[in-house]
């Protein structure tokens, strides 16, 4: 049997092993095969670094309960290591925010194994998704001056697996990646004297694992990047997402005294479809349903009595284009007491979406929103910048 017959018949044995296992119910034993290839092929464990997807902005989900966040909808779209969030380019609104997957990175954050994950576990789901984030924001309402911090801790995920990128990409890097990093191995071995390369290549832990994969990992690399872009695209993937969050708020003055926010809690989904036969080329709908107890109001803070109240707020937003830019449309039905307690969320707005560079993300949103005096809508334009650099705190 010629070399190239060994590889395809090794990888199809590998690889078809992996994919008809991950079709069916996960098992602990299988998952554990899966992660035993990649690490043997790559010569390290799999980590859920590997696998950044850049299909949006990384969401910084405390900045909403700033005022400063771009979107009305507050859904985490997409989950990143680290994220940086910048508006400072309104004259009524400024604000920074960062965001990070405690998952993702190095310690002293506990680690989620990979095993778990790919079983399908509902606390190992839950912990990746997992994203605490701190903003800082700087708002004039009605010619008076207020700075606002906040805490949030957001998890969520895929109503269905193959919408899950860890899911996918590790699927892939386990079965369809590695088998074809295993095929350019045999393909380069030399026959034994005497010896056949297929016997090199099937029997356990065979030459193909210790002699040329350790360490060349370019063909892994290269098939990763492909299944990334491929997974990018279908940026539409449908998911869910759930935020707490609380903060507390100040006039912005010599001598202010901060007061709690009180707490926030808001559940989103998002749901979305490819258009015509361009997989990027899709669309989306997204809505979120905002809950805040005991929410100061603004106007009162600094006076004898402070009050507080309750509010609600849904919100939806649909999305058009592509793995690069989208089309948006939103609305709210924010109302003069949300807008009385510093709510800055848009009631109506368009804007646009852009990718600038790998992790870098523009949103640009113009719309209406309830004024604070109760005095109709007030027009309002938001730019922010979202950075989260690939990996940046990874293993």
């Amino acid at each position: 049997m010629k070399p190239t017959t060994a590889a395809l018949l090794a990888g199809c044995l590998m690889v078809g092993g992996v994919q008809s296992t991950w079709a069916e119910d996960d098992s602990k034993t299988k998952a554990e095969k899966v992660l035993k290839l990649f690490k043997k092929v790559t010569g390290k464990e799999l980590a859920f670094t590997d696998f950044q997807t850049d299909d949006g902005a990384a969401h910084v989900s405390a900045a909403s309960m700033v005022g400063i966040a771009a979107d009305t909808v507050t859904v985490a779209e997409s989950t990143r290591d680290f994220a940086a969030f910048v508006k400072g380019f309104d004259n009524d609104s400024k604000g920074i925010g960062f965001a990070i997957s405690p998952a993702r990175v190095r310690h002293p954050w506990p680690k989620v194994q990979a095993t778990d994950y790919l079983e399908r576990s509902p606390i190992a789901i839950l912990l990746t998704g997992l994203t605490l984030s701190l903003a800082q924001g700087h708002n004039e309402i009605e010619k008076r001056n207020y700075q606002r911090r906040a805490v949030a801790i957001t998890t969520g995920g895929t109503f269905k697996r193959e919408d899950d990128a860890i899911w996918v990409l590790a699927n892939a890097m386990a079965g369809k990646c590695v088998g074809a990093a295993i095929e350019k191995q045999l393909q380069a071995m030399e026959p034994k004297a005497g010896g056949n390369p297929e016997d090199d290549a099937t029997a356990p832990g065979g030459e193909i694992i210790k002699k040329g994969a350790k360490g060349d990992v370019s063909e892994l690399s290269t098939c990763l990047k492909s299944e990334v872009d491929k997974l990018n695209e279908r940026w539409y993937r449908s998911l869910w997402s759930v935020t707490f969050a609380t903060g507390d708020v100040k006039l912005d003055v010599d001598g202010g005294k901060s007061v709690r926010l009180g707490e926030t809690l808001v559940v989103a989904a998002r749901y979305g479809d490819t258009i015509g036969a361009d997989a990027s080329a899709g669309w989306s709908v997204s809505a979120s349903a905002k809950f805040n107890r005991n929410e100061p109001v603004l106007a009162t803070l600094g006076t004898a009595t402070l009050e507080r109240r309750n509010t609600s707020m849904v919100a939806v937003k649909g999305a058009f284009g592509t793995a690069t830019w989208r089309g948006v449309t939103e609305y709210s039905n924010a109302r003069t007491r949300e807008a009385l307690a510093g709510e800055m969320t848009l009631k109506k707005a368009i804007g646009l979406d852009y990718r600038l560079y790998e992790g870098w993300w523009l949103n640009l949103r113009y719309g209406k929103r309830k004024a604070a005096n109760d005095n109709g809508e007030e027009v309002a334009g938001l730019m922010s910048l979202t950075i989260s650099p690939s990996a940046l705190f990874g293993k």
